[in-house]
């Protein structure tokens, strides 16, 4: 998938999905970069910035939603970093899959 069509899928997601959802509480998400790799990187503005919330908001809903888009490898953003053991731990807990 090229990088425009990678930037318009996860922008229409960020519209339809994600940004209601943000907006509801004052705060905002923008695109930052798309890397040719598929690694999208997120700038969370308004209310979402600084937000102590802001890591289980970008790990449980945008990433999550993000990473099922075609060609979207990775979903980053400054400030919100966990361990891959706790990553590994949100996917299969709110993966779709499980029951």
């Amino acid at each position: 998938m090229s990088e425009s069509a990678i930037l318009d899928a996860v922008g229409y997601v960020l519209d339809s999905e994600i940004r209601p959802l943000l907006h509801f509480h004052g705060g905002d998400v923008r695109i930052a970069e798309i890397s040719p790799g598929g690694q999208v990187r997120l700038e969370y503005i308004a209310a979402c910035h600084g937000c102590n919330l802001q890591v289980v908001t970008h790990f449980v809903t945008v990433r999550e939603r993000l990473l099922k888009i075609q060609g979207v490898t990775e979903v980053v953003t400054n400030g919100a970093r966990i361990s891959e053991a706790a990553q590994q731990r949100i996917t299969t807990a709110y993966s779709t899959e499980n029951p």
